[in-house]
């Protein structure tokens, strides 16, 4: 105990901590980072899914309406909205259209 102990100070003395904190405070913002743009990938999915169930028999302009608010507020709630600017969102919901329509297609062989 006491040789963990003077190892901790030994470090602490060294300035290792400090490092270590630095170091584990990037990777741990990186990962959460990543955890949180795969998430929001399947949430752009899900708005497109959303918004055809919701909106199927309205035109294109408002079911993507409906797609953009479902997403906004699902990135608000896991607090990374301000990773995607308007167009960006506008773009992946395009995209997660086609993946939606790729995946329709593939279940209906």
């Amino acid at each position: 105990m006491n040789t963990t102990i003077n190892i901790i100070l030994w470090l602490a003395s060294l300035g290792a901590f400090s490092t270590l904190t630095s170091i584990a405070w990037k990777y741990g913002r990186s990962h959460v980072k990543n955890v949180s743009l795969q998430n929001a990938g399947d949430i752009f999915l899900q708005g497109v899914q959303y918004a055809e169930q919701v909106a199927g028999s309205k035109s294109g302009a408002e079911q993507k309406q409906v797609a953009t608010d479902f997403i906004n507020k699902a990135l608000s709630a896991l607090h990374i909205e301000k990773l995607f600017t308007a167009e960006q969102v506008s773009s992946k919901i395009e995209l997660a259209l086609l993946e939606l329509k790729k995946l329709d297609s593939e279940v209906t062989k």
